[in-house]
């Protein structure tokens, strides 16, 4: 089984860590929490064109729109690309979003220099 088979059954069965089964501690530092994507996304300067690897469901690509021009996001789990394209829609941004299910183990296919900035957050 490779990679994008594991990962689109990990994702098809729900079996990820739910959140909210850390309530007790959700309730007591809600105050503090602060998503990876607003960090990544606060230490980026505007541009056009951002790629983000392993973009899952275009979480990061929805709250950098106002950052970029052109939306790159690759994932190896055709499922979470399907998501990310439904957000996007749902944004009203899909002519501005490239989702493309990629393995980066096997390059990737863009020009040099193309983007002004690249995330890559929780790709093991």
């Amino acid at each position: 089984m490779g990679l994008q088979e594991i990962f689109e059954k990990q994702y098809s069965q729900k079996k990820l860590i739910n959140i909210s089964t850390h309530s007790f501690l959700r309730s007591k530092f809600k105050k503090y929490d602060i998503h990876r994507e607003d960090v990544a996304i606060s230490l980026l300067e505007k541009g056009n064109n951002l790629l983000d690897i392993g973009c899952g469901e275009g979480l990061l690509l929805l709250k950098a729109r106002n950052k970029y021009t052109n939306l790159y996001g690759i994932d190896i789990v055709p499922s979470r690309i399907e998501v990310a394209r439904d957000n996007a829609t749902k944004e009203r941004i899909e002519t501005r979003v490239i989702l493309k299910i990629s393995d980066i183990n096997g390059g990737l296919d863009f020009e040099d220099n193309f983007f002004d900035a690249v995330t890559i957050i929780e790709i093991l």
